[in-house]
């Protein structure tokens, strides 16, 4: 089952080039061109995770980032090409779980995807002492020469 992605971005050209970079790594990709559509479309598809464009017309990607933070728990990533410190700090007081500045290498993208997709494994169960445990087994010496 592949994770689902709104990318909400109001460049046409943009907003394809990274649906089929996100596609090629197995996210299924649906788009807003902006944030008044990404809106409708949030109660319907239920996404895993928002990608959304700071500077878009009709609802902006940060007033986006506060009418989804306050009516369901789907993890945001901000993009922008104005990266402001005022405006990044602002974001992640809003809720925001990842900021990207444009332009940015797509592995680059991709990492922090799968770092706020990751799901978890067993091992992450597990108190770290235990780890090893787990991951290793004792052999006496005498046992491992023979």
């Amino acid at each position: 089952m592949s994770n689902k992605i709104l990318l909400v971005e109001d460049s046409e050209f943009f907003r394809a080039a990274l649906k089929s970079a996100l596609e090629v790594n197995n996210y299924e990709v649906l788009e807003a061109p902006n944030g008044k559509v990404a809106r409708e479309l949030i109660p319907t598809i239920s996404p895993d995770l928002i990608i959304s464009d700071i500077q878009m017309p009709h609802f902006n990607g940060v007033e986006l980032l506060k009418w989804t933070k306050e009516k369901y728990p789907t993890k945001f990533m901000l993009m922008t090409g104005f990266s402001h410190i005022t405006e990044t700090k602002n974001a992640f007081e809003l809720g925001a779980d990842e900021f990207i500045a444009k332009p940015f290498d797509e592995q680059d993208l991709v990492d922090k995807i799968n770092a706020l997709l990751k799901t978890n494994s067993p091992e992450d169960d597990i108190e770290p002492e235990q780890v090893e445990k787990v991951k290793y087994c004792k052999v006496s010496l005498e046992d491992f020469v023979s």
